[in-house]
């Protein structure tokens, strides 16, 4: 998953080989932090994703029989 900033790159995961992959679906910015969220599709399942500044941030209290997608983001 990527996006683009000032014409510039931000590469934030490795899901880039022919077995899985990652997806943005929403990206906030405030106070110059950039949050974004998605969904990482691999062999072995469905990861959400959730990342301050291209550092991936634990979420909680999600197992790994359940499929979960992250598709917006708002922070106040």
């Amino acid at each position: 998953a990527n996006y683009w900033k000032n014409n510039t790159i931000n590469i934030s995961t490795n899901y880039n080989s022919n077995n899985y992959y990652g997806i943005f679906r929403d990206i906030f910015v405030k106070k110059n932090i950039v949050y974004s969220v998605g969904f990482a599709d691999t062999p072995t399942g469905t990861t959400p994703l959730y990342f301050q500044n291209n550092v991936p941030m634990p979420l909680s209290g999600i197992t790994s029989t359940q499929k979960v997608y992250l598709l917006s983001v708002f922070v106040q």
